[in-house]
């Protein structure tokens, strides 16, 4: 399977990856899951990603976040012409600002989750603005504006409460396809 504009590319912090992400960090700490990052893959040909990073929506390449793995994965049941719906939205997004008002609530959420164990991410509505976004919203929001129940697919009711991690072990019980993966990836 060849990557496709619109697949989604997990990313996670491998060694000393940790220290340049205080995000990461905060996402691996508390969800002790390792994928820490999403974007989605515009242009495979030169492995190009439309990703929400701070301080804005902004192409990049996979490569170049250093100290991190990836993984191109694909969601079950996404056609062609709904990926490429997802790619044209997201470059169309590039320039908006990163939501960080969204991010740190996301990460109060998550510490709560932590301390209380038990998932309350859903109850609330976290944010709804597409003018900022982090990189897990963009994600999805991309994903739902072509008509795919993102969010449905991924157990929840609030699409700015799926966090990279949740992505990372939706794949890992079949909800994605892995297309490609840097050497090293393993899961």
């Amino acid at each position: 399977m060849d990557p496709r504009p619109g697949d989604i590319v997990l990313f996670r912090p491998r060694g000393w990856g940790w220290l340049l992400s205080p995000i990461s960090l905060a996402i691996k700490w508390f969800q002790r899951l390792p994928v820490t990052h999403t974007a989605i893959l515009a242009f495979p040909e030169t492995e190009t990603v439309i990703e929400a990073y701070y301080p804005r929506v902004r192409k990049s390449k996979i490569g170049s976040r250093l100290g991190f793995e990836w993984c191109i994965v694909r969601p079950k049941d996404v056609s062609d012409a709904q990926a490429a719906w997802a790619r044209n939205r997201a470059l169309e997004l590039v320039g908006k600002g990163y939501d960080v008002q969204g991010i740190l609530y996301l990460g109060w959420l998550l510490l709560l989750e932590w301390s209380v164990g038990a998932f309350i991410r859903d109850r609330v509505r976290i944010a709804d603005r597409p003018d900022r976004l982090f990189c897990q919203e963009l994600v999805t929001y991309c994903y739902e504006s072509t008509g795919f129940k993102f969010s449905e697919m991924m157990g929840f009711k609030d699409p700015s409460a799926i966090t990279p991690g949740d992505v990372g072990a939706r794949t890992r019980e079949g909800l994605f396809d892995r297309v490609k993966a840097s050497p090293g990836w393993t899961g």
